[in-house]
């Protein structure tokens, strides 16, 4: 009853009772496994699903077995990312490098948790669902400083709170630890080239228009990167919905944020349409700068703010505030004057808050990736969205050194998603 496996998992499987075990070595493999054995059933049973695993801290070799044990997946998993025939060097080099990051970030969590729990729940009276997530990390681990990390350093933003009432929100204030730092680097060095050889496809584009695009991007990868200094992600926005456009507010704190107006400056010669007047007016130590665009918008762009794109950009020493589809910046300036009277920003347990109404984004995101595929599938979307509850939230939280995660999911999502999946088994899973 044992099968050999190979590919990205080399190791021996075996069936017994019911279930389905694996391992490396074979004399490892269980033979009549229990999953259940010593799992609280009055738990298992209040919840739709329930998925997660344990380290044991008591294990003095863990860590080093399954980190040689990851290790040799990862290898694998890379070892079978092939270069394509219309690929260049270049976007090869970036997918892989993607996948290595995403599998550096699944080894740690899985080598260096203590636990990490996911529980989902489905309402059909109150017409939602709720998931969770619960992960703690094993002590004097790289996983737990940055666990504890998070929560640790006050928002720049702390005194502007969600509101519940805009159409799409974010509060988000993440610590950046020494792997996530080096995987950004190494990101933003690898995507230049890519991005490069991309602009020359864009057919609306004259050569100065491409020139200028190349420069802005480089720059604006620059300044992300110079920005890694301040090794946290900290800012907010909102977006309002007058029931056919969006208009928003926020700021994202950022160390190179002067950087900018630079870009600001050379913005006109990309969009040959646009009209820049830098300095337009300075709000407490902020200096605002405004772009208009009110030919050849982007369909994305349009579909989102309308044909004319008015957008304000504030920058400081340190923040880059910005307003789009507004005619004057009184809502960043309202923001602003919030952060100035708050005098000390606060710590809070919530380190990530995201609520959104999610059909105008599908939307957009249907327009931007046209011929890119999958049309069937965002049309399926936007039609079952189109007269439903299509809301969606997630909050992450850090409380002595736990990671907790809520999810929430309207009926809209939940019944629209729930007849894609039902649709494509019954066409491919006969």
């Amino acid at each position: 009853d044992f099968y050999s496996l190979a590919g990205a998992f080399v190791g021996f499987l075996r069936f017994g009772a019911n279930y389905a075990s694996f391992a490396e070595n074979k004399e490892l493999v269980p033979n009549g496994f229990d999953p259940l054995l010593g799992v609280d059933l009055k738990k298992l049973a209040v919840n739709d699903l329930l998925l997660g695993f344990e380290n044991d801290p008591q294990d003095k070799d863990g860590i080093a077995n399954r980190t040689k044990s990851m290790q040799t997946l990862e290898d694998n998993l890379l070892a079978g990312i092939v270069k394509k025939k219309d690929e260049s060097e270049a976007e090869y080099t970036l997918k892989k490098l993607s996948a290595q990051h995403q599998l550096e970030e699944l080894k740690r969590f899985f080598v260096e948790s203590e636990y990490v729990r996911a529980t989902w729940n489905t309402d059909k009276t109150a017409g939602k669902g709720n998931g969770s997530l619960s992960l703690k990390a094993l002590p004097q681990t790289d996983l737990e400083k940055s666990v504890l990390a998070q929560s640790n350093t006050p928002s720049r933003f702390s005194a502007i709170t969600i509101d519940p009432k805009t159409s799409s929100s974010l509060r988000v204030n993440f610590d950046l630890d020494i792997l996530r730092i080096r995987h950004l680097k190494e990101f933003y060095a690898s995507v230049r080239e890519p991005m490069n050889n991309k602009i020359p496809n864009v057919k609306k584009w004259d050569k100065q228009q491409q020139e200028a695009a190349k420069d802005l991007g480089n720059k604006f990868l620059d300044m992300l990167d110079a920005g890694l200094e301040g090794k946290v992600v900290d800012g907010f926005f909102d977006a309002q919905s007058n029931g056919e456009f969006f208009t928003v507010v926020g700021a994202f704190a950022l160390p190179s944020a002067a950087k900018m107006k630079e870009m600001i400056q050379g913005y006109p010669k990309l969009e040959k349409n646009a009209k820049v007047e830098l300095e337009v007016e300075t709000f407490e130590g902020v200096t605002f700068h405004k772009i208009i665009v009110d030919k050849d918008v982007s369909p994305t762009f349009s579909s989102l703010f309308g044909k004319t794109a008015i957008v304000y950009i504030g920058l400081d020493e340190k923040t880059i505030w910005f307003s789009i589809g507004h005619e004057k910046p009184d809502g960043v300036k309202a923001a602003i004057q919030k952060v100035v009277d708050q005098k000390e920003p606060v710590t809070s347990n919530r380190f990530l808050h995201y609520h959104a109404h999610l059909l105008p984004v599908i939307k957009a995101a249907d327009i931007q990736m046209k011929g890119a595929g999958r049309e069937t599938l965002r049309k399926n979307l936007i039609n079952g969205l189109e007269n439903s509850d299509d809301y969606f939230e997630i909050t992450l939280d850090q409380k002595e050194g736990i990671v907790e995660g809520q999810m929430e999911v309207r009926v809209g999502l939940l019944t629209t998603v729930g007849k894609i999946i039902a649709e494509y088994a019954n066409n491919n899973l006969k």
